[in-house]
């Protein structure tokens, strides 16, 4: 990746927080099972069954000892019919279900608290360790919006980043940085939603709901790249800072950001992004989001998602919409009364 403090900030960044995170493929297969409205619970053994570990910690959950242990029982001895056990274990917990307790171990497996001794259990807790993709998915399913099980992936992400943090012990201020990041990328995906919905030939209504809350993924990742122990250096200083500032809060936010980092929040999003094939398509869109045109002509479908981002987020943090911001609405075929008619949908309470 070179030698340059950006390279350098870029590759420590993926050693220390991103590459461990990666759903991996067996998740991955999941989620798209319980994604495919054609596909049953019983759908789900054969994404898992290709991994041995993954097999042997589901029938280690230790809620499920009793039932497993009653079909071990019809089989004759030492003779256990383990696929049709998982099929079981899957058609009775239903698909959301089936996809929560892989992601657990998932989770688990990042952490290292997975059973190391023959007769270990597995502990799960999902609606613990996957707070905020329920918490995504759930905002979906109550808004009657499409694409739930995509909300779903992109709220794990944050799940996966505190197993992340958690586990190269990220700075106290690092893991304190997800409760309000969460809620700004809650909103920001919130708008990205409401204004795709409102586009006609947009293709990627299934995705920007998650590229809206990857964006917060990457002022977390700042946090930790740039602890408060780097004085005015830090990312939580410069925040202070820019708090303090009554008048142009924001455009000392994008000016200084460049100056004053070898790399930006949007950078480390779409590294993120870049790393979760769900997302990897609209990496650029990420990368770009405060500077759309940069795509216009080379990437015009990525140009629309970018475009989308940018009005999203400055609508989520309140900041004023600007020349640009009125440039990319206009592009987007936005009228100012459609844009008032979405702010006051979701910011009504």
């Amino acid at each position: 990746m070179g030698t340059t403090p950006e390279a350098s900030r870029l590759a420590s960044c993926i050693t220390s927080y991103l590459q461990p995170a990666i759903p991996g493929p067996t998740l991955e297969g999941a989620i798209a099972v319980v994604a495919n409205h054609e596909l049953y619970p019983k759908d789900l053994a054969p994404a898992v069954w290709h991994n041995p570990a993954y097999v042997q910690f589901i029938l280690r959950v230790d809620f499920l000892q009793s039932r497993i242990n009653e079909w071990i029982a019809e089989s004759p001895e030492g003779q256990a019919n383990y696929p049709m056990i998982l099929t079981r274990i899957f058609t009775l917990l239903g698909k959301q279900a089936s996809r929560n307790l892989v992601a657990c171990i998932r989770l688990n497996r990042i952490l290292g608290v997975i059973p190391r001794k023959p007769g270990d259990r597995m502990p799960l807790l999902p609606k613990d360790q996957l707070k905020h993709a329920i918490a995504a998915e759930e905002f979906c399913l109550n808004k009657s919006f499409a694409f739930s099980e995509m909300a779903f992936l992109g709220g794990l992400h944050f799940d996966l980043l505190i197993a992340s943090f958690t586990r190269a012990k990220a700075s106290r201020d690092a893991l304190g940085a997800f409760p309000t990041q969460w809620v700004e990328s809650l909103r920001t995906a919130h708008f990205a939603y409401e204004i795709g919905s409102r586009l006609k030939s947009f293709k990627w209504n299934d995705t920007v709901f998650a590229a809206g809350l990857a964006i917060g993924i990457g002022k977390i990742l700042m946090t930790a790249q740039f602890p408060k122990e780097m004085g005015a250096g830090s990312w939580p200083g410069f925040l202070a800072e820019c708090e303090k500032l009554k008048v142009g809060r924001w455009v000392h936010f994008e000016l200084q950001e460049k100056t004053r980092f070898d790399t930006t929040h949007a950078e480390l999003a779409s590294l993120a992004a870049s790393f979760w094939r769900f997302l990897a398509p609209v990496e650029l869109a990420i990368r770009y989001y405060q500077t759309p045109y940069y795509l216009k002509t080379a990437k015009p479908d990525q140009y629309t998602v970018s475009a989308i981002l940018c009005v999203s987020h400055a609508l989520a943090v309140g900041a004023p919409l600007g020349e640009l911001h009125q440039r990319v609405l206009r592009n987007l075929g936005l009228t100012a009364a459609a844009v008032q008619e979405i702010k006051t949908k979701v910011l009504s309470k």
